[in-house]
């Protein structure tokens, strides 16, 4: 599903990724583990389609993100660790507008936000302004933004950063569940849960593939 092959960014003089080769088949979950500034972000956005590598290839489903990025970004969803959220817009209407830019039907567009509100127990505050919601509610409209197309491809840059264990397990498990087991999400977070494949980083650099395990 994610193929990325001797990926590499420069802003100019400085080289913020270098390298880096991963593969994640469809309902495998990659967590990208590594300190500040070490490219992770940078990673997940040459992945996304956002942005253009200065050298190697990302495709998704066989698609590559130079050539077709339109094609890339409909079936990848995005949470940037900066949700940008609309704070002078309901989440639902905030939700509805990005569902109409993903094209999705009036109808069912609204069927899904109304299940995915409730799914991350935002339903009661569905008609509140995104400006009076917490930073873990804010994450859980950023996530639900990310996921309200059905996306092949999830990628979150530390999405329960927020929220307290219990509730990262929660979603975890919501996230697993939009995708039937057919997403790939793409992860990275300081408090893992589960039992995702991980790598480490360092320097732009991706090390040697780590198991890790917490209970």
């Amino acid at each position: 599903m994610l193929e990325v092959d001797n990926l590499g960014k420069r802003y100019g003089d400085v080289l913020a990724l270098e390298d880096l080769t991963v593969r994640v088949e469809g309902g495998k979950c990659l967590v990208l583990l590594g300190r500040n500034g070490a490219g992770k972000t940078t990673a997940l956005r040459c992945m996304a389609g956002v942005l253009l590598p200065t050298a190697g290839t990302v495709k998704v489903d066989g698609i590559d993100a130079a050539d077709d990025p339109a094609a890339v970004r409909a079936r990848v969803g995005l949470m940037p660790e900066v949700p940008g959220l609309y704070e002078r817009m309901s989440a639902r209407d905030y939700l509805d507008y990005f569902g109409a830019i993903y094209d999705i039907e009036p109808g069912l567009r609204k069927r899904r936000i109304s299940e995915l509100l409730e799914l991350f127990e935002l339903a009661d505050a569905g008609d509140r302004w995104l400006g009076t919601f917490s930073k873990g509610m804010r994450q859980k409209v950023a996530l639900i933004r990310a996921t309200l197309h059905r996306p092949r491809l999830v990628l979150a840059d530390e999405p329960t950063s927020a929220q307290l264990s219990e509730e990262r397990r929660l979603r975890a498990r919501d996230l697993h569940s939009q995708h039937g087991g057919g997403g790939a999400p793409c992860r990275r977070h300081r408090n893992h849960v589960g039992r995702p494949r991980a790598r480490g980083w360092q320097h732009g650099r991706a090390s040697s593939p780590l198991r890790f395990e917490k209970a």
